[in-house]
């Protein structure tokens, strides 16, 4: 793995969870998704000098796939790792207050 030297835009394939069911009941702390449906498409991203470029050519391969790839059996999206990403957020309020006068 290297990080990368300059800002780069390179094209990729990003996954889109679409659909995935969570366990109700917790194991070790966690509760497991299962049901992951996903969709794929190539998208140029943009990324910054210092972000980890991470090849799969490589003996550790078999680790990236097995926790990386978001349907398999033991991935951090199955152990729920990434469930603070997929909750609703607030979004952006431009809105101002005005102080209250007595």
């Amino acid at each position: 793995m290297r990080q990368l030297s300059s800002d780069s835009t390179v094209e990729v394939t990003v996954y889109h969870i679409e659909d995935y069911k969570a366990s109700p009941r917790p194991y070790e702390g966690h509760h497991l998704n299962s049901g992951v449906k996903i969709k794929t498409s190539r998208e140029k991203i943009k990324f910054r000098k210092g972000d980890w470029y991470i090849p799969m050519n490589q003996p550790g391969n078999r680790f990236l796939i097995e926790t990386l790839e978001p349907e398999a059996e033991d991935s951090y999206f199955t152990w729920n790792f990434f469930d603070g990403i997929l909750g609703q957020k607030e979004g952006y309020s431009a809105y101002a207050f005005e102080s209250h006068r007595s």
